[in-house]
């Protein structure tokens, strides 16, 4: 298995690569699966979960520390966009009692955790881009390490999963264009995962064509309570 490559050039995903420590194609961390592959489809990205990638526990703490000082790690609840964009100030001369409503300055990036489990570390990334504010989810994968990028994607269950990405490229296996071409869900490892019922049901609400033998496999282990919900590819 090796990897392709193709440029992005989503400049709200480079920006937000930017704000984390580095990420490294060969020796990990990665940003890894349905937000990668949404940069290769020129679609959003940043409707779902940016899921990190690594590949040792020891790398993970380490990253960890590192992002959580250079975003500043905000311990406070998830801050409103009314908070951070608007300031209510007080003028004598303004006609409408006095109260007048300005654009506030932002402050500078920040990130707070928004949930913990097994799985994952799940953080919002908070920062400002061309007059926007945008909150981002980002998940720090702790239940699956990899020694490099390909066995991380052999561990995966879908083959149009393998996809990684940086603040400029875009790399995936030949597998994974092909069967994102064709719009068609294909496994990848097909070694038993509890939540690939789940999984293969979300991929079909989402417009992938799923063979109907695998939506019959899906709704026999849902049926017999074969099933979690627990997003780790």
């Amino acid at each position: 298995m090796t990897w392709i490559t193709q440029p992005h050039n989503n400049t709200l995903f480079a920006h937000l690569v930017s704000l984390m420590p580095p990420l490294n194609m060969h020796a990990g961390p990665w940003i890894a699966g349905g937000s990668a592959r949404k940069l290769a489809q020129q679609q959003p990205f940043e409707a779902g979960d940016v899921d990190v990638f690594f590949a040792a526990h020891s790398q993970r703490l380490a990253w960890t520390q590192q992002f959580e000082s250079m975003l500043r790690y905000d311990l406070a609840e998830k801050p409103t966009a009314f908070d951070h964009c608007l300031e209510i100030t007080s003028l004598e001369s303004h006609a409408q009692d006095g109260l007048y409503i300005k654009p506030k300055k932002f402050t500078a990036p920040y990130c707070y955790k928004k949930l913990e489990t097994d799985n994952a570390d799940t953080y919002g990334v908070y920062f400002e881009l061309d007059h926007t504010v945008h909150d981002i989810d980002v998940q720090l994968i702790k239940t699956r390490y990899a020694p490099t990028l390909l066995d991380l994607w052999r561990d995966f269950d879908f083959t149009i999963s393998c996809y990684a990405a940086d603040s400029h490229t875009v790399y995936h296996t030949a597998s994974a264009a092909e069967d994102l071409d064709h719009n068609r869900i294909v496994i990848n490892n097909a070694l038993p995962k509890r939540n690939l019922a789940l999984r293969l049901i979300k991929h079909h609400a989402y417009g992938f064509d799923v063979a109907p033998e695998l939506l019959i496999e899906a709704s026999q282990l849902i049926a017999r309570g074969e099933y979690e919900w627990n997003e780790i590819y």
